[in-house]
C-alpha cells in the first residue's frame, strides 16, 4: 500500500516483534517521514494486533520517533544491511536464515550472503554489527 502511494525501493528489511529496521531508497528524499509514518499506520491497520491509542491518537505498537541515517558510502550501506540481517540473532538468538520476516533469504538467493552467514556462534565474535 505504501509503495503504491510513494515511490521507493526497499533495499533491506527486518520486522521484529516490537520494532523494524529498513533501508529504503525513496524517489523523493523529502517523502521519507511520510513513508515511515504510512508504513506504521498500514501495519497497525492490517496486523490485527490489539493496540491502544494515546491522547495523540498514536498506536502503542510503535515508538513515536525513528532513527534516520543517510547512507553515504558503499561500505556504510553494506554495514547497515549486515546489521539489519543480524537483528534476529541479536534480539532472539535466531539465525537470519530462520527468521522469516526479513530480506535475508532474498540476499542469499541473489548470492550476496551464504545461507549460514552469521550463525548463532558468530554472535559472540561480531562486534562491528552492533550499531546501537
Amino acid at each position: 500500500m505504501t509503495k503504491q502511494k510513494y515511490s521507493f525501493d526497499i533495499i533491506a528489511i527486518i520486522i521484529n516483534k516490537d520494532h523494524f529496521h529498513t533501508i529504503i531508497k525513496p524517489q523523493d528524499i523529502n517523502a521519507y517521514p511520510k513513508i515511515i509514518g504510512n508504513i506504521k499506520r498500514t501495519f497497525t491497520k492490517i496486523s490485527g494486533i490489539d493496540h491502544l491509542k494515546n491522547n495523540n491518537r498514536e498506536s502503542d505498537i510503535w515508538q513515536r520517533r525513528y532513527w534516520e541515517h543517510t547512507i553515504i558510502t558503499e561500505e556504510d550501506l553494506y554495514r547497515h544491511i549486515d546489521y539489519i540481517h543480524y537483528n534476529s540473532v541479536k534480539h532472539y538468538g535466531i539465525a537470519p536464515k530462520d527468521w522469516k520476516f526479513s530480506s535475508f533469504n532474498k540476499f542469499v538467493k541473489n548470492g550476496i550472503y551464504e545461507k549460514d552467514w552469521c550463525n548463532i556462534d558468530d554472535k559472540y565474535h561480531i562486534k562491528s554489527l552492533d550499531l546501537e
